[in-house]
Formats: C-alpha cells, structure tokens, sequence
C-alpha cells in the first residue's frame, strides 16, 4: 500500500475546513463555490469563469507532492489542464509544512519542509536493508560503485517491495577512497616488497602483478541509470563528481544529462568556486547536493560552509552527501544521506543518534540501537516546524525484523 495515502486524505480534509478563496499559483484570486463527492467547482474573480477539477485529481496531485516533496506548477499538468489553479490549491492544502520559492528564472515552486533521509551503506546487506525499511525508512541510497558487480535479483526485489525512495549514488567517494588506500599500500610496496600479498587486496592483473582499481565510466553509469529508471527502481541518480575537479564534475553533469536525457543531481563541493554554485541555482535544479564536507574537518567547519549556503540561497533545496551530524537538526536541508545509523554495529558501544549528537544506550543490542536510529532520521521527514519531537525511550520497543516479499527477476 502506499505509504504516503493515509496523509493525502488527511491533508486534503484539513484543507476543505479552512478555505474557501485563494491564489493561483499565477497570483490570480479565485473562490471555492463548491464540493461534491466527485469535483470541486472554482470561480476566477475577475472573469466570473467557473471551472471544475476532479477531487481525484486533486487527491493524486497531494499523494505526488508528498512522493516528490517538491513541484514546479508545471508538473501539475499531469494531473489537470489547470496546474495554475491546481497549484494555488496545493499551496492551501500544505500551507502549514511548506513553503513557495521563486527561481531565478521566475518558475514557481512548492517545498514541503522536513528533511528525507536517504539510508546508505547497505548495497551488499540485504539484512540491513530490511531492517531500516522495516523500521521506517522512506529512503534508501544505494551506490553504483558496489552495485555494479552485484546480482539484481539480491537487492532490487526487496527495494520495489518497499516503496522505499532510491537515490542512486554514484560511488565516486568510494572510488576516492579506494584509490587512496592504493597510493599508501604502493609506498609500503616500496619499502616492504616481500610482504606484497599481505597488504594487496583489490583486483590484480595477474599478467603484469600490478594492482587495479575498476574506473567508474559514463558510459557504463548511464546504462545502469538508464536500466533502473526505466524500471522504476530508483528514482533520483547523482553525478559522478571528481573530488579536486569541478570542470570534470561539471563536464560529467553535462555528458550524463545527454547520455541519460534525464538530469542527474547536481553536485556542489565546499572547495568547489562559489560561481560553480551559482549557475547551478540558475539551472532551477529540484535539489542539489552538497558534498566533500567528510574532507572539511571539524564541525565548526562545517557550520559555517552551510551558514554561507543557506544564506546566500534561501529557498534552494539541497541535500547533504554523507551527512548526519547534529547539524542536520540545524540547518533547513531537503534531503541528506549517510551510513551513521550502522554506527553502533561499527563501534559496538550503543550510540545513538539524537539533535544533541550522538548518544550512547549501552544496554541495547546493536540491532536495537540501529533501529532506532532509522526512527529517528525516518521522523525528520515530517519534522515541519523545525522541532524534533521522537524522545529517547526508556526501554526500547520491539524492533521489526520480519523479512520483506521475495521475488525473481529477469535481467
């Protein structure tokens, strides 16, 4: 069922009780004449002109806001030939969670607050999957670092039996990483030779002994986009950004928009020139993504690069890569990801995470203290007015573990 239905009919009755005039999402006043079980029936004020638009349509057109969390009135075609009426309605029936941002190229949208959060580090776990869908989770980022070498059939049943979101990362940071570790078990290969096998363990190319890492290509990430899309497994893709580069990061932006023909997130590093930014927020993108904060040490650090972004583009959504700090709880993002909730399977002391930071609840199982987490970064979705309300239970509650539908595919 989807999970987002039960708060489309509840939004959409708390909007019949309060309203009856409002704006277009053009600024034209309109009047609420009337509702039937099966329309409702608009009057534009200055021209009298009464039209009707389907309820149902009006219902589809919440349950995709709640989906999307962000639409240009535009969008709203999809649902009647009037998306300026409609989306003036929409503004009525999530006046109270959201807000209207104006683009610099003077499109209209509509933001719902609260903070998706995408959970990540779980493409070879398919126990830990289940576990965070299972607990809450309405986000799921996967990387295509690690899928790419992965069997279908292991993770994309449980994904589309979950109706979990699916943002695809595409595993640049991993690669960075990756390729890091290299470069320091080449400079020991130097000094300690004989001990070669012991500190090797990527690929090797048995031909020559050398050690290689696998290079994430556009042509081979655009496939992979293309496939999952088209299927309806994932539903927003990342660029694959170059740490250091930001002409390459900028050049792939382009190449994968043509190659996929539907645009990837943009990214944006903190080391990243500030015009790079700005023509982003120019090219009325739905969010964009902030990333290599993991290499911006420390928190104050942090603190001031996203007091800087926030500043200087009010209304602009952005999703934070690999972020899950109590600055999360801070700052008004749109959506962020992060593999923080494994944190007390990693460092087996029972943290938690809480808008103070991290906690510790040590007499709970790792299982248990994961779980919680996936509550606690799941509730930020509806976390509207900015106040996190989940509180640290005395005793935990049942964790859910059950296992999620199996299926076959065909690839």
């Amino acid at each position: 069922m989807d999970r987002y239905w039960f708060r489309t009919k509840k939004q959409e009755k708390l909007f019949f009780k309060k309203f009856s005039r409002y704006k277009t999402g053009l600024g034209k006043d309109h009047k609420i004449m009337s509702i039937t079980k099966d329309h409702m029936f608009i009057r534009a004020i200055s021209t009298q002109k009464i039209v009707s638009i389907s309820r149902k349509d009006i219902r589809r057109a919440i349950n995709y806001t709640f989906h999307v969390r962000t639409i240009w009135r535009k969008e709203l075609s999809q649902f009647s030939n009037y998306n300026s009426a409609l989306f003036g309605l929409l503004s009525l029936v999530f006046q109270d969670i959201s807000y209207k941002y104006r683009s610099p190229r003077g499109n209209l949208r509509l933001v719902l607050k609260g903070i998706r959060f995408f959970f990540s580090g779980m493409a070879k776990s398919p126990s830990d999957r289940k576990l965070v869908i299972n607990n809450g989770a309405t986000g799921i980022c996967l990387s295509f670092y690690h899928l790419r070498d992965i069997n279908p059939n292991s993770w994309v049943p449980d994904i589309i039996a979950s109706g979990c979101k699916v943002l695809l990362d595409s595993g640049a940071y991993s690669l960075y990483k990756a390729s890091e570790k290299l470069k320091n078990k080449e400079e020991i290969q130097k000094k300690e030779l004989e001990q070669l096998s012991l500190f090797l363990d990527a690929d090797c190319d048995k031909e020559s002994g050398s050690t290689m890492i696998k290079p994430i290509t556009l042509e081979e990430y655009s496939e992979f986009v293309i496939t999952y899309l088209k299927m309806g497994v994932i539903h927003h893709y990342v660029n694959l950004d170059v740490f250091g580069d930001s002409e390459q990061t900028k050049y792939n932006q382009q190449q994968l928009e043509r190659l996929v023909g539907v645009r990837p997130v943009p990214v944006h590093h903190w080391d990243s020139p500030i015009s790079d930014l700005d023509d982003l927020v120019q090219e009325d993108h739905p969010f964009i993504a902030l990333g290599g904060t993991v290499k911006l040490h420390g928190e104050e650090n942090k603190r001031a690069f996203f007091q800087r972004i926030f500043s200087r583009y009010p209304g602009v959504c952005f999703h934070w890569l690999g972020g899950s700090s109590k600055l999360l709880f801070e700052f008004p993002f749109f959506s962020s990801d992060s593999t923080s909730h494994l944190i007390p399977r990693m460092m087996n002391d029972g943290t938690i995470i809480t808008p103070n930071g991290f906690n510790n609840k040590r007499e709970w199982s790792s299982v248990e203290c994961i779980a919680y987490n996936v509550k606690v970064l799941s509730a930020l979705e509806e976390s509207y007015d900015g106040v996190f309300q989940l509180e640290i239970p005395v005793s935990f509650p049942k964790v859910i573990v059950e296992p999620t539908a199996q299926m076959d595919f065909d690839f």
